[in-house]
């Protein structure tokens, strides 16, 4: 519940309570008077059975109205305390309903509508998170699954080839680094697949801080392009990119590096062969793309820090990476950011993964206060990550 519904729903009470003892205050003095005025205007005899009474309170009718306003006054006061006890015995009734997953929706008294209101956004959003939540957890669970079946295999043809090798110490040269060549395949993907347990283990368990530092980014994506290159040339890829000169951004360099060897796997493990992926690097503030830069020197290099302060550390970062994939449906692309989402259902050996990569990169970007987004249309798939 927000402030402002909680000090107009306790001002409303306060308004009541006062208003009720206003009004009590009013008929006790028109009561008096007009008792006054009756009293007034007759002949008391000292033996009727009420002379004692009404000549008491004439004495000390001072004293009488304050004790019936004060008697007014508690009986007033406890019957609201006691609506509003039973008041708050309903709305926590329904709060506890809320969070037991009830279908039926909160309803209380009408002098609490706006509550009621407010508790039933509260648990359209509970249900939304649960059902996510569920869907997190079941995503999970079957990528644990998949993952350890997943393991076997590699596994088993590490050891067949290992042991054919040290049985048959005579075969063929050529086939013997044959064999070698699929075993270190082999391994090299079962090493793919345990990285992926490591990663599940850091994102539920550590806490990311950030380290910051003032990072020349043309430098840093650039390095990360020309260290991918193996990995492109393998499926035929080829890129190009365009960038400003010196974008600078304040930012933990180890995280943003994960950032983009995640999106790079991404880019790389999606992409058609014989297409190419480019990228465009430009300051946040400025619009449109960079011009054109030409393919960057592999040559650059290593250090990409530089020294400086938040003040002095530039306007930020757009950074744009497209290539030729399969179109991603519409359906798709909103889970594209979920914890251990797939793209590939099929889970290909080649593209298999913790379904891990792109949650991390949300999450990393979104601690630098910056935002990433997914686009793809006619076989383009775009992603756009900003860092202010």
């Amino acid at each position: 519940m927000n402030h402002t519904l909680k000090q107009e729903i306790s001002g409303r009470w306060v308004t009541r309570f006062f208003l009720q003892i206003m009004i009590y205050t009013a008929v006790i003095i028109l009561l008096f008077l007009w008792g006054y005025f009756i009293c007034a205007n007759r002949i008391w005899m000292g033996t009727e059975p009420f002379y004692p009474l009404i000549h008491m309170l004439h004495d000390n009718w001072l004293a009488a109205v304050c004790l019936f306003l004060l008697f007014g006054s508690l009986l007033i006061a406890w019957l609201n305390f006691r609506k509003i006890a039973r008041l708050m015995s309903e709305v926590a009734e329904a709060v506890s309903g809320i969070y037991q997953d009830r279908e039926d929706t909160v309803q209380l008294p009408r002098e609490l509508r706006e509550m009621e209101n407010q508790l039933n956004l509260i648990r359209i959003e509970a249900k939304a998170d649960r059902q996510q939540a569920h869907e997190a957890n079941q995503r999970k669970d079957d990528m644990l699954m998949y993952m350890a079946h997943d393991l076997k295999t590699p596994l088993t043809s590490v050891i067949g080839y290992l042991t054919l090798l040290n049985d048959e110490p005579d075969i063929p040269e050529t086939t013997r680094q044959r064999y070698l060549g699929v075993a270190l395949k082999k391994a090299q993907r079962l090493e793919e697949l345990i990285n992926g347990f490591f990663e599940i283990t850091r994102f539920n368990f550590s806490h990311m801080v950030l380290e910051k530092s003032r990072v020349n980014m043309t430098m840093m994506v650039n390095q990360m392009l020309y260290e991918f290159q193996p990995v492109f040339d393998e499926k035929r890829l080829h890129f190009t990119f365009q960038a400003e000169k010196d974008v600078f951004v304040y930012c933990d360099v180890e995280k943003m590096e994960r950032v983009f060897d995640n999106l790079l796997k991404n880019v790389a493990n999606y992409s058609y062969s014989d297409t190419e992926i480019r990228v465009f690097l430009s300051e946040r503030q400025k619009s449109g793309r960079p011009a054109e830069e030409g393919q960057s020197d592999p040559s650059v290099g290593n250090s990409v820090e530089e020294s400086g302060s938040p003040a002095d550390s530039g306007g930020g970062m757009r950074l744009v990476m497209e290539n030729h994939g399969r179109t991603i449906p519409r359906e798709k692309l909103e889970h594209l950011f979920d914890q251990f989402f797939r793209l590939d259902s099929s889970r290909d050996s080649s593209t298999g993964g913790s379904g891990l990569g792109l949650a991390v990169v949300k999450e990393i970007v979104q601690l630098h206060g910056g935002t990433v987004s997914c686009e793809s249309e006619n076989e383009i798939i775009r992603f756009t990550v900003e860092i202010p």
